[in-house]
């Protein structure tokens, strides 16, 4: 019989998907399959992920299967991803036939073995010549440090220095004492001297650093640069050599021969990059980016919903699922138990853990009805009491760790009994005639609008009003459309946009001025520059602006369109209030539309004219770093959400409309670290106050 993991590999095979990459070795051994079975399934994965060229899943896989040792370090080279190994230890080593540099190729043990017999009748203080690399290759089995002083000779080896030359016997004894074995990266190529050295020696330094230019590749691949011998470094037979004396010790890292001067060199293996936890959804399977609104559409039961109003019936069906859970997984219904069993999952990252105030009351209303204190500062990672498992990013892990048939049964066994609470959404800018042109309907409905495309589940909104803004000659509203917006709570503004400034006539100057004296009109724009446009247009843009201010009221909300260039993005930002200085009051209310700018563009902007408001989109994320940094750091009173509908759509629909609301209002909260209903709420009432809507 199949283990649920195992099923759940079946499913993602047959669907072509990914599961995830942590822990998949793990639970594959632990799943009760045949090892038969076992390389079946790992194999349909490795073929899916190589297909889909998911390189960083192939590597995940790699390294947890050799450091589980589910196969041989070559096996897993040849068929999931090739990536470097620990080297072992010299004491691990294996005693098989490897590289022989005195024969400078391949033998066979028989051979191995002859050759060190043979050198093993060399007497113990005889010097050795040999070449750095050959000492290096020798040196990776295990030798003794020479304790008896060597005779005199003319030619010594480069590392070892003769104990009778040290300054004192104590001293020497003291140096030689053998340190800890090292490791020691064995050359793959056979290494020759050039013969115009053969009379020279070098010092070792003995530190990881490499001298270059003395010894090089063998003649097929010399070095690009040789150095001529240095003779002086070389002592007089006899003489007493100056300098500190030092004897031999194994360098403590790999060598590159290679190298062209002083350098250290890097480790044979680096050390492997931490894979993020969160970057996709840990339900095997989906491989989707986890977010709340997901959790609840794809996995987590909706009684765990915090929008849900909070009761006594809730919290007792939140009580019963969470027991019902603990007793699949830990086969008892003690919360504590299932806690421990996901903090020790790993899975929730603590940087991006927000707690809002309802998951925060809701928490509170658990732990009283467990009777347990609930802490002052909660935390999911770890998880600090029972109450926070009704969160839906612990509840994301519960389900990653259920097979799917048993998820299925527990979001059925558990929907939402209580009515979900929307929040309140006052968009203070939407295109409402272009809106109404991509959904096929007149302009003067807003809930139609609003209901003329889908929105997020999860971030859904009801809409209580907004700012309609015109600014197209031939879509300008009538009498009975101001009318009937006013009564559904719609502010009307009325302007030119800045793109149809080169087109302009005097008829469509007559029609600017009727719609702005229509009775309930109280904003003109959108009116302002746009440097996108064709640069031959924007003195034009300039003139345009200068004749609309003429007919701007006191009362009036001036809506300013200021689209300055990627490449030039400061300047333009500022260009816009210039212009205005000297041309409005100071004390001019200006809703600065579709704001990009820094946070010196904000403090100029509110220095030169004090009742400006900054109204976003999900643009500022195209401007960079300071576009975000000045959202972040604006005062909670000066920032305005706004659509623009029907653009800066991020679903997959025709059009936008006031009722994605909720999908600004959430992009800004990732910016601000607040909840989104939060900042739909503190939006709503910047707008409201600035419109002068009651």
């Amino acid at each position: 019989m199949m283990s649920d993991f195992g099923e759940c590999l079946e499913r993602a095979g047959e669907k072509k998907a990914l599961v995830a990459s942590r822990n998949l070795i793990r639970e594959l051994g632990l799943s009760g399959l045949s090892t038969e079975r076992q390389m079946a399934l790992l194999q349909q994965q490795v073929a899916i992920a190589k297909s889909q060229n998911q390189r960083q899943w192939l590597k995940t896989v790699a390294v947890e299967a050799c450091d589980l040792q589910f196969q041989s370090d070559q096996w897993v080279d040849e068929h999931i991803f090739k990536i470097p190994h620990k080297q072992k230890p010299v004491s691990e080593m294996p005693a098989g036939p490897s590289k022989d540099i005195r024969l400078e190729q391949d033998p066979s043990l028989e051979q191995v073995l002859v050759n060190f017999a043979e050198a093993s009748l060399e007497p113990e203080n005889a010097s050795v010549e040999m070449v750095e690399a050959e000492e290096e290759a020798l040196l990776a089995e295990p030798t003794e440090e020479v304790q008896e002083p060597l005779p005199p000779s003319p030619r010594r080896s480069p590392r070892r220095k003769p104990v009778s030359q040290a300054k004192s016997p104590q001293k020497a004894t003291t140096r030689n004492a053998p340190k800890e074995k090292t490791e020691h990266k064995v050359l793959k190529e056979p290494m020759t001297r050039h013969s115009s050295l053969r009379d020279s020696s070098r010092r070792s330094s003995g530190s990881g650093y490499r001298s270059s230019g003395d010894y090089s590749r063998s003649r097929e691949q010399p070095t690009k640069r040789q150095r001529t011998p240095d003779k002086n470094r070389r002592s007089p037979e006899g003489q007493k050599p100056t300098g500190r004396q030092r004897s031999y010790q194994p360098r403590s890292r790999p060598i590159d021969s290679g190298t062209r001067s002083l350098r250290r060199v890097s480790p044979a293996r680096q050390p492997a990059k931490k894979q993020r936890v969160g970057n996709i959804c840990c339900v095997a399977g989906c491989g989707a980016v986890p977010s709340r609104a997901h959790a609840f559409e794809a996995h987590v039961p909706g009684i765990f919903n915090e929008e849900q109003i909070l009761t006594e019936k809730v919290t007792t069906q939140r009580l019963t699922a969470l027991n019902l859970q603990a007793m699949q997984l830990s086969r008892t219904p003690d919360l504590q138990s299932l806690v421990n069993f996901i903090n020790l999952a790993g899975q929730i990252r603590a940087d991006e853990i927000q707690i809002n105030n309802r998951s925060r009351a809701s928490v509170l209303a658990l732990c009283d009805a467990l009777e347990v204190p609930c802490p002052e500062v909660l935390s999911l990672s770890p998880i600090s009491t029972p109450g926070l498992l009704l969160h839906w990013r612990a509840q994301i892990v519960i389900c990653s760790l259920l097979n799917q048939s048993k998820m299925e049964d527990m979001m059925k066994a558990f929907p939402a009994v209580e009515c979900l609470e929307v929040p309140m959404a006052w968009d203070s800018h939407f295109h409402a005639d272009r809106t109404a042109e991509r959904a096929k309907m007149g302009i003067d409905d807003l809930q139609a609008l609003v209901d003329s495309a889908p929105c997020i589940p999860s971030l859904k909104v009801k809409v209580t009003g907004g700012v309609a803004v015109f600014c197209d000659v031939n879509s300008y509203p009538t009498q009975l459309d101001v009318d009937r917006l006013r009564q559904q709570g719609v502010v009307v503004a009325v302007g030119i946009h800045p793109k149809h400034a080169a087109k302009l006539t005097e008829k469509d100057w007559s029609a600017f001025e009727a719609a702005l004296a229509l009775s309930g009109v109280s904003a003109l724009g959108e009116v302002g520059l746009d440097y996108t446009s064709q640069p031959s247009t924007w003195g034009i843009q300039h003139s345009v602006l200068h004749r609309a201010l003429e007919y701007l009221r006191p009362d009036h909300v001036l809506v300013l369109h200021n689209r300055p260039d990627k490449r030039n993005a400061g300047d333009d930002m500022l260009q816009l209030l210039f212009q205005l200085k000297g041309c409005i009051p100071t004390e001019q209310r200006i809703h600065l539309h579709c704001f990009s700018g820094s946070q010196y563009a904000v403090d100029q902007w509110s220095r030169h004219f004090p009742n400006t408001h900054f109204g976003y989109t999900t643009s500022f994320l195209t401007y960079g770093e300071s576009a975000i940094q000045a959202l972040r750091n604006m005062d909670e009173s000066r920032f305005l959400l706004e659509t623009d509908s029907p653009y800066f759509g991020n679903i997959k629909a025709s059009h936008t409309t006031p009722g994605h609301l909720g999908s600004i209002a959430n992009a800004v909260s990732k910016i601000r670290h607040a909840p989104w209903q939060d900042v739909l709420k503190t939006a709503n009432t910047n707008g409201r106050r600035l419109y002068a809507v009651s």
